[in-house]
């Protein structure tokens, strides 16, 4: 039965369908031909067509091995061996009820017939995990397995169904992908940039000519086998089918082995991609897997994707070794079968898009119309913003272009873009051949066009529906349907091609695929090139030309003027009117490490106007008016904000807040009185705001003939002489002293984030708090030390560790200390002393030692506190060694205790200078003849460099940047990245008298006395080289001898000749410096240098290192060395050297003085360094491999080779630093390298980052290219993972949260180690703080959200016609328990001091109510109140709050809604969080109602009896108010469960109340008129004499005296 099906199958495709093929073609063509006589265009035979040989079409092939007589071909079926894959975990009951009955009845049929058509096979069970699309990361279910055996996203059937032969496919189908034969055709032309043709041979963009016939097949280009698959969809229960039957002529490359093991992995190209993968086979041409995988996902997303097969060895290691792909567009519920070509896998990025095209002959206008209508599946942008698309279309005649057209540039949404365009094409008669060449392109972020993919439509396509599409245009032309319907839209187009002579449309999606590399995602994107300013931007004027963006913000609104420069000639004018012709505006962002605000300029062009304008009110970038320590902003300015183009960066510096700036230094000097200065300054000292770093103090120490403190004030960076602001502080110093003390100098200086100090030759000065002004002038206090003269001040020195305090959290605090090189005397504590802010107290740096205990008497070099471990870190030096120690802070003070043991340096570390923390950060440099890192904080150290006799004395950083620049007292000039254990040298510096300086950017700047020099220019970030001099030579005065170790890996060995003076060997080798680095052949020829070696053997090397081939180095040529037309012979000379005799053959033949110090290469033996020429046909050399010497063996002529890499005749080779070889990649929110993150108590925090090597430098290496360091690994909880991607780039995704109670800052460290330290990014230090953010707060949702403008004008009026809005009294102040007319509270609201205050009658509302903001205001208008005071709910502003929240009493179960807002979002306050709630005026008649989870009581009881107040659950807080007029209330969060103070405050206004029943008042005015009443009578029987009780008396007795009457008879 199979037989018989894949017979009558096969039949059906190789001839069935070609014959019906022919047939159509044929027929439509005879009909155009009797319809149009006229058509020049020319039509190929029908034979050459069908079945004409195309290079890579492997349908071709098969129909060219059909036997040519029809008959039948033999087929011979397999039997079919059943497996299937046993999932990890089958579906458990919960699962299984999931699904819909529907569904498990499927599964059961679809069982019953699979095992029904195995009839030669055992029976087996259908398994499928009951898989639903959910968001599932493609990189970590690849690199990183669930762990959880449940998350297994696929399960395998074996299927053996009936096969149904689908339907041939009509020639004009709308919608087609091109085959694996075709993706590879257009692989190879996309990279060749040719043009397809049969005929004859055309030129490609590059210009050369080349056929296609006559393309040798490459290994990339060879068959590497067919996926056979079937596929179809479920409607009734949603599920796709996805059978994978066999891999047919699969072959892989010899270094898989002959019998590795294959797998077939799939991957749904959903937006979260869903991969499966098959059983593991043994390798063969021909591997039955027969297997079948369910997924229940909806028919719409899986149209809009891809299915790509990966085929996958396991074994030796798990390798792609090939891999094909289909769309899944035309997905139904008809099973259909693929053949899908396999071929190899690619290293680049490679996406799949497609391109919908129409098009059609109009025979009577002589033109073709060709509509680009849309393309999908385009690749994402690297970048947050996206990317823009454009069609570009070429007609070609007879090989000659004659027309070129393009589509506007749109941008892509999900994936898609839509042109709907039309393209007219005229035809004369003369042109044949007619061939159009469509490309599509990508618009970069930086204004780059991106070559994404092309296909050809012609009659001699490669693409058989694009040659389909043609015949069909040409074969049917429609006259006057297109005459009238040209410009509709896509749904009439496909309809218009349906009206005629039953013409289906043919509309054609091209498969592109896309072999450029685009932007990886979404991030910023670093090291990829030098960044142009194309921006001139000015916040003070018009903007200067060719300097970097420096804008300010002061108290009024921000307002930039930008105009685009380039160095084409055009004026400014002409390019903002293309710009806005275009709707291009620049925009701006305005970035730190913790906000992003984007801004746009407006895209209005006046006539007048040469410049783009924008205005920023200042509170839409901050609300903030308060001196205090702030970032200085980062601004990024790009022509319009999405596309990423013209991107140019610059700063922007708060002026109104920034500290250091508010302050009169002293008195100002003017340019003259300066230039006096110039001839008495010997030294420099430059000291920097810590959050600011274009704000800069430059200060001048002076010679001993010229007294005077003398100090510059730039906040721009020193980027301009004349910006500069210098002031004499001579007076304030001597008035501290006395004027008897002569020469006076500045020392050193150091600017803190609160506090500037100043070391003199006369003394240590502190100025206050800068803060807070007092006066214009900046007062300084002078601190005492006992004993100390001018001559030990003049050798002190400050140190301090920077870091920024912006937002500063209580555990935040500066500490500086000075040391004096001078040893200690019995009177005096210490050498060293150290101080907090306010630096008010200065304390010895060593804690008293116990008496009785041995010390040894060293020099304190250095002493920092590590904030981030709260310790300190002590330098130490003897003449013995130099040693470090680490000790414990407690209560801010150094203790007894060592955190770490002692670190001894070598004894060859004997000049210490100094030890330093690069900024924000947790890498320690100690530093002198040697530099040494740790990242442990002391605790461990490792050389970086070596300078021998050569003393560091100063090092200058960036924190931006991670530059650290090293100058030693020899001028030389070093760079190295923070983290990185490498340096390089990049020049000298000549002046006598200079300091270095980093701007905020991380631009280095040349400090002089009379000028400032700015290091590169604007196109390279932070390049320092361009006041250091061209790029420095870091090769040294020795031959080096190549010895090849594999072919592409070779090691080179340094010689020192046994002559060499001791002391001048460590000239000859190589060092740490040299370490990354490349080696540069003066011939040709480049290595890295990946490894450095220090030995003693063999003789006359003493070090070497192992580089890897970049480019070939070039061999001598005869004409340089006449000995290499001869043999050679080796033999042993004794003393490590080897005789080299040459077996002349020829008579020029002979060694010379110039072969001194060449290196005979011999493969697969030692190479030889000739050291000596003995005579024509002798010479001395050693070995570099005495172990693999050839001994007495002769090597013919041409099978050895001579290398110069000697310094006797010039120099031949250099060493260079090597040029950036990574690309650094952000993945979170974040656009800028200062970063900081707050981490609450329970909260977490994910950041993820990117190494993109750049393989055209160095080869791939298979470890983690990143290393994380944590500042303070007791602080958070930290978790790396880290994996390589598809692309061979490393991603690593670092998770931190909290793990205690105790709240600090940690720095976590991203180094990429093997970058070159010309990469602008090497090292991405974030700040984390287990702190409470300033931005999080709590905020009570009101029921009915009021809008703004209803709040302004008063009036808010809700569905039942009820004004929601109240205004207040002025002066008004809630009532009491005492009554409505008694308020007892403080808090006035609506305060007016110049109105009389109501409800102040009784004397206790006469003590009551106090003014806040009002205070000391004598009307409103002085109160100052702001609208955000206006509309605030604290009680804090009371005083200007006017309008409340009105509602009718009675206020019945009111909801409390609260959420927490904070930069990562939002969440509503639940449990864990309690809360307790309180009226601020004290005010009663209101209670709460809430629900107390039984986890929670005891927690609730706890937390009550500690603070004596009421705990509620803030879920489901309902209010009730039985009061009157104004209720304020306050919300707090009970501590323990946020560091945050979380507290909220709202009000409510009950108005309406309706007046009680009048029972009391009635009974009290009845029993009043009855008393009254009483008492009135009985005054009138008073004055009357009327006594009523006498009377009543005599009416008693006499009714007892009068007996009763009898009769007696």
């Amino acid at each position: 039965m199979a037989t018989e099906f894949i017979k009558s199958c096969c039949r059906g495709c190789f001839y069935g369908g070609r014959e019906k093929h022919n047939l159509s073609v044929e027929r439509d063509f005879r009909a155009a031909v009797s319809h149009s006589q006229n058509t020049t265009i020319s039509i190929p035979p029908l034979t050459s067509v069908s079945v004409k040989p195309q290079v890579g079409c492997s349908e071709d092939y098969l129909l060219s091995k059909l036997p040519s007589d029809g008959k039948e071909v033999p087929f011979v079926v397999p039997r079919f061996k059943l497996s299937y894959i046993q999932p990890r975990t089958q579906g458990i009951p919960s699962q299984l009820e999931e699904l819909e009955g529907s569904a498990r009845a499927s599964f059961g049929d679809r069982k019953a017939e699979l095992s029904s058509s195995a009839q030669h096979g055992p029976s087996y069970d259908v398994y499928n995990p009951f898989y639903k699309y959910q968001h599932v990361s493609p990189d970590l279910s690849r690199r990183f397995p669930p762990r959880s055996e449940a998350t297994r996203l696929y399960g395998s059937v074996c299927d053996l169904r009936t096969n149904r032969l689908p339907s041939p496919p009509g020639l004009s189908k709308s919608m087609f992908d091109l085959t694996s034969s075709s993706q590879r055709f257009i692989q190879r032309h996309d990279s060749l940039s040719s043009v397809p043709s049969s005929s004859s041979s055309r030129k490609n963009s590059q210009g050369s000519n080349r056929s296609l016939d006559t393309i040798t097949l490459s290994g990339d280009e060879r068959d590497w086998g067919r996926l056979n698959v079937k596929v179809f969809y479920n409607s009734s229960v949603e599920q796709i089918w996805i059978t994978v039957l066999q891999c047919r002529d699969l072959s892989w490359p010899s270094r898989y082995g002959d019998t590795p093991t294959i797998s077939v992995k799939g991957i749904l190209t959903l937006p979260k991609p869903v991969h499966f993968k098959s059983s593991v086979k043994e390798g063969s041409n021909n591997i039955e897997f027969m297997e079948t995988f369910v997924f229940s996902i909806k028919l719409q997303s899986l149209q809009t994707v891809r299915l790509v097969f990966k085929i996958q060895t396991q074994t030796p290691r798990k390798k792609t070794i090939g891999e094909c792909s289909l769309s899944l567009r035309t997905l139904s519920t008809q099973e259909m079968d693929y053949s899908l070509d396999i071929s190899p896998p690619s290293k680049i990025s490679v996406c799949h898009a497609e391109l919908e095209l129409g098009t059609c002959f109009q025979a009577v206008n002589s033109r073709i119309q060709l509509q680009i209508l849309e393309a999908q599946y385009l690749p994402s942008s690297s970048t947050p913003l996206t990317l823009s698309f454009f069609v570009k279309v070429a007609m070609f005649s007879s090989g000659e272009l004659i027309y070129k057209k393009k589509t506007r540039l749109l941008k892509a949404s999900n994936g898609r873009v839509k042109w709907g365009e039309t393209m007219i094409f005229p035809l004369i008669q003369s042109e044949k051949e007619i061939i159009f060449l469509i490309k599509l392109y990508s618009r970069s972020s930086v204004g780059r066009r991106h070559f994404v993919g092309q296909i050809w439509i012609s009659e001699d396509s490669n693409n058989t529906e694009a040659v389909s599409q043609w015949k069909e245009t040409v074969t049917h032309p429609e006259k006057v349907v297109i005459k009238t319907r040209s410009n509709r839209t896509r749904h009439e187009t496909t309809d218009w091609f349906k009206i005629g002579k039953g013409m289906e449309s043919p509309h054609l999606y091209v498969l592109i695929l896309l072999l450029n590399m685009f932007d990886f995602s979404s991030g910023i994107t670093y090291n990829k090139g030098d960044t142009e300013s194309h921006f001139a931007c000015d916040s003070k004027g018009i903007p200067p030309k060719d300097e970097m963006i420096k804008l300010y913000l002061s108290s009024d609104d921000l307002k930039i003027e930008c105009f685009f420069q380039s160095e084409v000639e055009f004026t400014t004018k002409e390019f903002l009117s293309v710009f806005t012709s275009a709707g291009l505006a620049p925009s701006l962002e305005i970035i730190n490490s913790t906000y992003t605000g984007i801004f746009h300029f407006n895209l209005t062009l006046y006539s007048d106007r040469v410049y783009w304008l924008i205005d920023i009110p200042r509170e839409n970038i901050t609300k903030n008016t308060d001196i205090a320590t702030v970032e200085e902003w980062l601004v990024r300015i790009t022509l319009q904000y999405g596309l990423n183009i013209y991107t140019t960066e610059g700063t922007l510096l708060d002026t109104v807040r920034e500290p250091i700036l508010h302050w009169k230094l002293g008195t100002m000097m003017n340019k003259r009185t300066i230039q006096q200065l110039y001839p008495h300054v010997v030294d420099l000292k430059t000291t920097k705001c810590p959050c600011a770093n274009d704000v800069a103090l430059l200060g001048f120490v002076m010679n001993t003939t010229f007294d005077g403190v003398y100090i510059g004030l730039s906040f721009s960076g020193f980027w301009d002489y004349d910006d500069t602001q210098w002031y004499n502080l001579t007076d304030m110093i001597y008035s501290q002293v006395g004027e008897e003390h002569k020469q006076l100098s500045v020392v050193d200086m150091v600017l803190t984030n609160h506090f500037l100090v100043i070391l003199t030759s006369l003394g240590l000065f502190i100025s206050g708090d800068l803060r807070y002004p007092s006066s214009s002038v900046l007062m300084l206090s002078r601190v005492d030390f006992c004993g100390f003269e001018r001559v030990d001040y003049i050798k002190g020195k400050l140190w301090y560790n920077e870091r920024c305090f912006a937002n500063r959290e209580h555990f935040e605090v500066d500490y500086v200390t000075i040391t004096f090189d001078r040893n200690r005397t019995l009177s005096e504590a210490n050498s060293c002393f150290y101080s907090k802010e306010p630096f008010l107290e200065w304390l010895p740096c060593l804690p008293p030692v116990p008496k009785g205990t041995k010390t040894i008497l060293s020099t304190v070099i250095t002493v920092l506190v590590d904030q981030e471990q709260s310790s300190a870190v002590y330098l130490f030096h003897n003449q013995k060694n130099t040693i470090v120690s680490v000790r414990i802070l407690k209560h801010n003070k150094p203790d007894l205790i060592q955190r770490f043991p002692f670190f001894s340096f070598p004894s060859s570390f004997s000049s210490p200078v100094g030890m330093i923390f690069h900024p924000r950060s947790h890498f320690l440099y100690a530093y002198g003849n040697q530099v040494w890192l740790s990242i442990d904080g002391g605790n461990t150290f490792d050389l970086i460099a070596d300078f021998h006799d050569d003393i560091i004395k100063n090092t200058y950083h960036s924190f931006y940047t991670s530059d650290i620049t090293l100058v030693s007292q020899s001028g030389k000039v070093y760079l190295t990245k923070a983290g990185l254990e490498k340096y390089s040298n990049i020049g000298s510096i000549s002046d006598k008298i200079f300091s270095l300086y980093y701007d905020h950017m991380g631009f280095i700047h040349k400090l002089t006395p009379d000028h400032f020099e700015a290091g590169g220019s604007l196109a390279a970030f932070g390049n320092s080289k361009g006041i250091f001099g061209q790029a420095f030579d870091m090769g040294f005065d020795t031959a080096l001898a190549p010895q090849y170790l594999t072919l592409n890996e070779m090691i080179f060995y340094a010689y020192v000749p046994k002559s060499e003076p001791k002391d001048r060997v460590y000239t000859k080798r190589f060092y740490d410096i040299h370490f990354g680095k490349l080696i540069h052949s003066r011939k040709t020829g480049t290595a890295y240098i990946t490894k450095v070696f220090q030995h003693n053997t063999p003789e006359g090397f003493l070090s070497s290192v192992i580089a890897e081939l970049i480019d070939p180095f070039g061999t001598e040529e005869v004409n340089e060395s006449s000995c290499l037309s001869s043999s050679l012979s080796i033999s042993e000379a004794g003393n490590y050297s080897y005789k080299l005799s040459l077996k002349l053959q020829s008579v020029i033949s002979s060694f010379q003085d110039s072969d001194i110090e060449k290196t005979v290469v011999i493969p697969g033996y030692s190479s030889f360094l000739i050291t000596t020429i003995l005579d024509n046909e002798n010479a001395l050399a050693v070995a570099t491999m005495p172990e693999i010497v050839p001994h007495n063996m002769t090597f013919q002529k041409d099978s050895w080779f001579l290398y110069n890499f000697g310094k006797r005749n010039g120099q031949t080779w250099n060493i260079y630093a090597k040029p950036c070889n990574y690309w650094f990649q952000q993945h979170d929110d974040s656009l800028s390298l200062s970063v900081l993150k707050y981490i609450d108590l329970g909260k977490s925090h994910t950041l993820k980052m990117k190494v993109i090597p750049n393989t055209k430098v160095l080869r791939l290496l298979e470890i983690p290219l990143l290393q994380v360091i944590v500042g303070n690994p007791n602080l958070l909880e930290v978790k790396v993972e880290g994996y390589f991607d598809e692309s061979d780039s490393y991603i690593m995704e670092v998770s931190t949260a909290s793990k205690t109670l105790h709240q600090g800052s940690t720095s976590l460290e991203f180094i990429v180690w093997g970058a070159s330290t010309e990469c602008y990014v090497t090292t991405f230090v974030p700040m984390l703080k287990s702190s409470c953010s300033y931005l999080k707060s709590m905020h009570h949702i009101p029921s009915e959200i009021i809008p703004l403008e209803d709040w302004m004008s008063g009036v808010y009026v809700n569905s039942q016609g009820f004004n929601m809005i109240k205004v207040l009294p002025i002066n008004y102040r809630p009532p009491s328990n005492m009554g409505i007319a008694i308020p007892l509270t403080d808090n006035f609201y609506h305060a007016d001091p110049s109105k009389p205050i109501p409800r102040n009658l009784f004397y206790k509302s006469k003590r009551s109510g106090k003014f806040k903001q009002c205070a000391n205001a004598t009307t409103r208008k002085e109160c100052n109140c702001t609208n955000d005071q206006k509309f605030s709910y604290a009680v804090a502003f009371s005083d200007c709050r006017e309008k409340v929240p009105r509602f009718k009493f009675p206020v019945i179960q009111y909801p409390i809604s609260l959420q927490v807002f904070s930069e990562d979002g939002n969440f509503p306050v639940e449990t864990p969080y309690l809360v307790t709630v309180t009226e601020v005026n004290n005010r009663e008649n209101w209670n709460l109602r809430h629900t107390v989870p039984e986890n929670v009581k005891k927690m609730k009881n706890y937390l009550e009896s500690i603070l004596s107040a009421p705990v509620y659950n803030p879920l489901g807080l309902n209010l009730s108010i039985k009061g009157s007029e104004l209720f304020h209330f306050r919300v707090s969060v009970v501590p323990g469960v946020s560091f945050c103070n979380l507290v909220e405050e709202f009000q409510i206004y009950v108005d309406e109340v309706p007046l009680p029943f009048p029972g009391h008042t009635l009974i009290a005015v009845a029993a009043a008129v009855l008393l009254g009443g009483l008492i009135f009578i009985a005054f009138m029987f008073q004055i009357r004499n009327i006594h009523p009780w006498d009377t009543f008396k005599k009416l008693i007795r006499r009714s007892n005296v009068n007996p009763t009457n009898t009769t007696a008879n």
